[in-house]
């Protein structure tokens, strides 16, 4: 059986970055297949709106290494920001509230990718496991 130990994140990031190139490539998928659900659920997640700006905003990247695979999700919008965190809270003349959302209908852009790094983590243990690794602990 092979295995490794470490104590930290950081022993964890740097071994990871060392693995075998069959594993960089048995990951690929699984990153790109997060990242796409990421910005698929994120379209899904804002507005139409009259423009549709926000929804044409969202924007994937995926790099590849010999090392390994990242993607990224990113909401270029200007106004991108007025939907994920909303705004100062304030009234009309007429005294009716405007502003920030409530927490409960905040599924924006760092919501979805705390859920999906999850999922992707989870899948990721299976291709280390794979690979002949025995992963313990939280993921």
């Amino acid at each position: 059986m092979t295995g490794i130990s470490w104590i930290g994140m950081e022993e964890m990031k740097a071994y990871l970055r060392n693995l075998p190139p069959h594993m960089a490539k048995d990951a690929d998928p699984v990153v790109e297949e997060t990242v796409d659900m990421a910005a698929d659920s994120l379209r899904q997640s804002y507005p139409i709106g009259d423009t549709g700006k926000l929804r044409r905003g969202i924007k994937t990247r995926i790099t590849r290494t010999t090392s390994g695979v990242h993607g990224i999700v990113r909401s270029t919008a200007p106004h991108a920001h007025l939907w994920e965190f909303g705004t100062e809270d304030r009234q009309t003349r007429q005294g009716w509230g405007r502003g920030r959302m409530d927490d409960q209908y905040n599924n924006g852009l760092v919501a979805i990718g705390i859920r999906m790094r999850k999922r992707m983590n989870q899948k990721l243990v299976g291709v280390v496991e794979a690979a002949g690794f025995t992963v313990t602990g939280g993921v």
